[in-house]
């Protein structure tokens, strides 16, 4: 498995699957302009907003009565996997999206908008489901204990050149 297959997935599932690329809860970004202080990953928790005037979030200024104009922000968590997490605010143009995580759903939906002859589900566990190609010979298993893309980006790589194959 090569990062450019994996990119590639990822592409075509947010082609297919829009919402992944929506800032909501859960979502990942980056900030546009690196700091030395972003160790972690961010993931966005809720949506705020602060005041151009008073450089204050909204919750904090009491001004808005006054003239005050705003800037649509959002809450992150930042994920610095040894220090812990932090939660803080940012402009949201201060901010790439990377999305949320695809999970089988998307990955289903995304299959599902490609000519190919493919038995989605070829068998169904309490931990697993298969999925496998016209030819009963190439087939996956997508663990259902980590529904996400990036799990098995890192722990079943076969299951990522499966999936390049079938949308390349």
């Amino acid at each position: 498995m090569t990062p450019d297959h994996y990119n590639f997935i990822l592409d075509r599932i947010h082609e297919a699957c829009p919402e992944t690329m929506e800032l909501k809860f859960g979502c990942e970004v980056e900030r546009i302009k690196f700091n030395e202080y972003d160790l972690g990953r961010w993931f966005v928790i809720a949506e705020t907003s602060i005041c151009r005037k008073h450089k204050k979030w909204r919750e904090e200024c009491y001004e808005q009565e006054n003239g005050c104009s705003i800037d649509e922000g959002i809450e992150v968590i930042e994920d610095g996997e040894e220090d812990g997490f932090c939660v803080f605010s940012v402009r949201k143009d201060e901010v790439k999206i990377l999305g949320t995580d695809p999970t089988l759903a998307n990955v289903l939906r995304t299959i599902g908008l490609v000519e190919k002859k493919l038995y989605f589900v070829a068998g169904i566990t309490t931990k697993e489901v298969i999925l496998r190609m016209y030819d009963p010979r190439i087939t996956s298993k997508w663990n259902l204990s980590h529904d996400s893309l990036s799990w098995h980006r890192d722990n079943q790589p076969e299951t990522i050149e499966f999936l390049y194959e079938i949308l390349k």
